[in-house]
């Protein structure tokens, strides 16, 4: 990352503070009077103010983002940023507190709601303010205190704190691996998520267990650092103290517990020690390596969490206004709660953050702008690990390819050179959206079954999108001059859109099976020829191929005989797999029919697989046939171990196998219902290798699975299969 410098004057003397790792003016403060030294030895950091250099009684807001200030206070020989030193203003907090990012809820003068941070604590107001947090409580998700007095933070005035339920899942890992006998640890995410306030709830959480002394982290205190300050909290005197240079000496104590939060590098140490900043930090990064320490990352806001902290700490904002900001910054919380600024503007105009849109393959990417339009993407698995880097909203994207079209078409071939990404994915996405919505181009078309090439002109449309759920799909009547989008497209696996002329699924891989075929039936009855068209970049257009429909994760489709119409031999796709089948009508009164029933052998360019269905009326005789095949096939196909489960209340049947060769992958069985104790039994077995199928076919044959034989249905209807 290059080196950022901002130009100070303070007198007549002039500096340049190396602003590179800082994400908002507040970190500057004890930058610049390590600068100035002697000069300001009277005075602490927290009483300086910054002035504009065109108008010196123009207070900066210290919590403002570095990148609001123009560009000529950072270029050599540019502006100033006047330094004043004047004692820190009288401010009465307001009835609600702090939400879970590092804002407060101070009254300002052009404000009803709140002003963001940062307000300093003076030392001894600390002392008082950490004996009463003693008393504080978790009531309704929030760490409040009992007589409202504030919290001893020192970044922030708060006395309400929204506990997020990452922050006890973290803690509970933090104490797990100390217990483990490791001492470093790093926390990172998102700017803007709330990882300072974790300090908060640390804080509640040792001074809870102090006496009884429970937990696996047993500090006598706590040496909190931010930038150049020093502050150690006493668990045992309840006291805090400002640190000098003996600050060296406490975090070389093992009863020591040392959090360093922000852009800084921490000292040598002896103890257990927590750095908590934004990945782009190159001392944090220098600290991950060195240390070798356990990370973990803070994930975004949810919807439903913003809407629970607002009802807690701000029921006076709209929750309209909640729910407007987030569909703009996605889930971050300072941007969506400090609704006076409006940082995505600035970032959406900042020439150089939208070229470097592309370049996000890793955190280290990241520059402290940019997480204004990219989030990190943290894993759902409780492990709060880094997954990757995706669009901070759809909203962000369709204002990229709004404002810097050109530059994003640039972008996007970049990122397609590489393997595809889920930022790859979501952008093309919008783009396709913002394309189809309005209609008119005439674009490349190839058949996927027999590859003719063609051409085709999208219907001129009103460039709106109508949505759409799974219990709310169109009439066939209503895609007449619409364009239709599902409201939730991760949740909604068949598609991504429809109109009039089409189903449409975009897609930057070059494979992309085809799931929730049940739903995906029922768009089919819209259309007289209904036609799935893949719309792909144009590197994959020559080479992208014929795609299967595959079950979800590999377990069984929700779906029905009556779901399988021959209408979906017409979407553009392989024929391939179960929830292709091709049913006739079953008849009133089936008879039991063995194995020898209805087979489809598929070659994929990754395994065989033999589909078989089973017309039955008995699914535990039925069951106990299958295990005696599956006998024959455990002395050619290397199954370890098989399993049955049978649901009795729903007449589903399904025969997994635990596989540990790499011939058979996978057999999948699954026992559909229907009114009149008619069930569809579906067979599957796959191969991981393409000639295990041809080397087995005796046993096959030998069990009757490959085989065509005519059987009697009913008196009245014979059908070959």
């Amino acid at each position: 990352m290059p080196k950022r410098y901002l130009n100070v004057q303070y007198g007549t003397l002039t500096a340049e503070i190396n602003v590179t790792d800082f994400e908002d003016l507040s970190d500057v403060q004890d930058a610049i009077k390590s600068e100035y030294g002697p000069a300001m030895a009277d005075i602490d950091a927290h009483q300086l103010q910054l002035h504009t250099n065109s108008n010196k009684s123009q207070l900066i807001n210290t919590w403002a983002l570095l990148d609001s200030l123009p560009q000529e206070y950072f270029t050599q020989d540019g502006y100033c940023v006047v330094i004043g030193c004047l004692p820190l203003p009288t401010r009465k907090p307001s009835k609600s507190a702090i939400f879970d990012a590092g804002s407060t809820s101070l009254s300002t003068a052009n404000h009803q709601y709140f002003s963001p941070k940062r307000q300093r604590t003076e030392p001894n107001d600390l002392t008082t303010q950490f004996k009463s947090f003693a008393n504080a409580q978790l009531i309704d998700e929030c760490i409040q205190s009992k007589d409202h007095v504030l919290f001893p933070y020192t970044q922030d005035k708060i006395q309400k704190l929204y506990v997020r339920e990452c922050y006890h899942d973290v803690f509970g890992l933090l104490l797990d691996q100390i217990s483990r006998g490791m001492e470093s640890f790093a926390i990172s995410g998102t700017s803007g998520i709330g990882k300072s306030l974790f300090f908060v709830y640390i804080l509640h959480r040792l001074m809870n267990d102090f006496t009884t002394k429970t937990l696996s982290l047993k500090p006598n205190r706590i040496v909190y650092q931010v930038g150049s300050s020093y502050k150690c909290f006493d668990l045992q005197q309840q006291l805090v103290t400002e640190l000098g240079v003996d600050a060296e000496g406490l975090v070389r104590k093992q009863d020591t517990l040392y959090i360093v939060d922000g852009h800084t590098t921490p000292r040598s140490s002896c103890c257990i020690v927590l750095f908590m900043s934004s990945p782009q930090s190159e001392g944090y990064k220098e600290f991950v390596k060195q240390k070798m320490a356990r990370q973990w990352y803070f994930p975004v806001w949810t919807l439903d969490e913003l809407q629970t902290c607002r009802r807690h700490c701000y029921p006076y904002v709209p929750i309209e206004t909640i729910n407007e900001r987030y569909r703009m910054y996605g889930g971050v919380a300072r941007p969506v709660f400090d609704i006076v600024s409006n940082p995505m503007e600035k970032a959406l105009t900042d020439v150089d953050t939208v070229k470097g849109v592309h370049n996000i393959g890793i955190t280290i990417n990241i520059s402290a702008n940019t997480h204004t339009l990219l989030h990190t993407i943290v894993s759902d698995d409780g492990q709060y690990t880094f997954l990757h880097v995706d669009i901070a909203s759809r909203y962000v994207g369709e204002q990229l390819w709004q404002r810097h079209s050109a530059q994003m078409i640039t972008n996007m071939q970049q990122m397609f050179d590489s393997i595809p990404t889920e930022i790859s994915r979501h952008l093309f996405e919008i783009y396709g959206h913002v394309v189809f919505c309005t209609g008119g181009q005439t674009l490349k078309c190839r058949c996927l079954e027999d590859g003719k090439a063609t051409k085709i002109t999208l219907d001129a449309l009103n460039g709106q999108r109508i949505t759409f759920g799974i219990n709310t799909i169109p009439t066939a009547a209503a895609l007449d001059g619409n364009y239709y989008e599902p409201t939730d497209d991760d949740n909604f696996a068949a598609i991504d859109s429809l109109s009039q002329q089409g189903m449409f699924q975009f897609t930057v891989a070059a494979e992309h099976p085809i799931c929730g075929v049940d739903i995906l039936t029922k768009l089919c009855n819209l259309y007289d020829e209904p036609k799935l068209y893949f719309v792909v970049p144009p590197h994959r257009f020559k080479g992208f191929k014929k795609q299967s429909f595959n079950p979800i994760d590999g377990t069984e489709q929700d779906i029905t005989p009556d779901n399988f119409e021959s209408d979906l031999a017409v979407i553009i796709g392989e024929n391939t797999n179960l929830a292709q089948q091709q049913f006739q009508t079953i008849p009133d009164n089936p008879i039991l029919i063995s194995s020898k029933t209805r087979i489809h052998i598929v070659t994929t360019n990754q395994m065989r697989s033999i589909s078989i269905t089973i017309i039955m009326d008995e699914c535990i005789k039925v069951c106990r046939q299958l295990l005696n095949i599956l006998a024959v096939l455990l002395k050619t196909s290397g199954i370890i171990q098989c399993t049955t489960y049978t649901t009795h209340e729903t007449h589903k049947l399904q025969i997994t196998a635990q596989l540990y060769v790499q011939t058979l992958l996978q057999i999948y069985v699954v026992v559909y219902s229907k009114p009149g104790l008619i069930k569809v039994l579906q067979l599957t077995f796959m191969f991981v290798d393409n000639n295990i199928l041809e080397s087995t076919r005796s046993t096959w044959k030998s069990i009757g699975f490959l085989a065509d034989i005519n059987i009697n249905l009913s008196q009245e209807t014979k059908s070959k299969v």
